[in-house]
């Protein structure tokens, strides 16, 4: 049987295995909590914590050097992402999940706690809205000009 450390480990190694990140590892591991990172979106180094006894996962500076403007937005982003509107598979379960987002330094990280013990379901849905905050929020338009400068995008590549 697997222990939530376990489960929580596989699930992220899946989506290293299908080349979802570029580079994975677990960083740090105590009985309390596990550090991983992993390159992702815009071949960035991403941090992960996940905390046994809280049963969350926390990703750190999912976005950096934001305005408070663009936090709300982000938070609204969020929230979006739980609404009963959305197609199902695309869908954050609020019974299964709760979300808080923060930022400091300009820096949004996002954790999420299993409300159900489902962590399978929590790393999902925390991968899942991660990659929508890059493939949806951060292209609708409004946060070009934060990408060419956060990420040294080529104007050209975000057509």
């Amino acid at each position: 049987m697997l222990t939530n450390p376990d489960i929580v480990t596989k699930t992220l190694e899946f989506y290293a295995q299908k080349g979802v990140f570029r580079a994975f590892s677990c960083i740090a591991k105590s009985k309390d909590s596990i550090r991983y990172r992993m390159q992702w979106h815009k071949e960035r180094s991403f941090g992960l914590t996940f905390d046994v006894p809280r049963q969350s996962l926390r990703f750190e500076a999912v976005l950096p050097k934001t305005s408070a403007a663009m936090y709300e937005d982000f938070k609204r982003f969020v929230a979006e992402r739980q609404s009963p509107e959305l197609p199902k598979h695309r869908r954050i379960d609020p019974e299964e999940v709760r979300i808080t987002c923060s930022r400091r330094n300009g820096d949004i990280s996002v954790l999420v706690r299993a409300r159900a013990g489902n962590l399978e379901y929590a790393v999902r849905a925390l991968i899942g809205l991660v990659h929508e905050v890059y493939q949806v929020f951060l292209r609708d338009g409004r946060y070009y000009e934060y990408m060419i400068e956060t990420f040294e995008v080529d104007r050209d590549q975000l057509s």
